[in-house]
């Protein structure tokens, strides 16, 4: 409007907006933005533990592959170690037998020398563990008291050596048909 001196200009406001209240843009409400926060953020975590998921199940991957070349390696270990102890076993058999040698023939030397003393044969000395067994013939005898004079003659010589810590008594069971006797010593 116009005034004589002044002209005052006032505020009018036009509005061009023709389009019907329905399809004007909404003002975004307070909730909206926080419902839009909590899915891009839950969309982030989801992407975030999926990337962590697959980092541990690598991981885990890699674990199993060492594990199981370890445990390769520890059965491996295990056969030589268990080699490595049957050959001390072997070793240590060995030095035993090797240090009875001397006392195997002195052995065999007394039962032998019992043996001519008391005028018998000997068919086989077999040395046990902690035995000898002594098997000798018992078929030229006519009769049980020249079995059981012999035989106790040489059970009595073999006590008399004294390296023997028990000498079994021959069988009683003798006769005639029998062709081997067997008498069993002990260290």
């Amino acid at each position: 409007m116009l005034n004589n001196d002044r002209i005052t200009l006032k505020k009018i406001s036009v509005n061009f907006d023709i389009l019907p209240e329905r399809y004007k843009r909404k003002r975004i409400s307070f909730r909206q933005v926080l419902v839009l926060l909590y899915t891009v953020a839950g969309a982030v975590l989801l992407v975030f533990l999926y990337q962590v998921s697959l980092d541990a199940m690598f991981g885990t991957t890699m674990l199993q592959e060492e594990a199981a070349v370890l445990n390769t390696r520890l059965q491996l270990r295990r056969v030589s170690v268990i080699e490595q102890v049957k050959m001390t076993s072997l070793v240590d058999e060995y030095d035993e037998i090797d240090g009875r040698r001397g006392v195997v023939y002195e052995d065999m030397v007394a039962i032998k020398d019992a043996a001519d003393q008391v005028g018998i044969g000997i068919f086989s000395i077999t040395f046990g563990e902690n035995s000898i067994l002594v098997k000798c013939p018992s078929d030229g005898y006519a009769a049980y008291s020249d079995y059981r004079d012999t035989f106790d003659s040489y059970y009595q010589a073999l006590l008399q050596t004294e390296r023997f810590t028990s000498v079994e008594r021959p069988p009683t069971d003798w006769s005639p048909s029998t062709s081997c006797v067997t008498i069993e010593v002990a260290h």
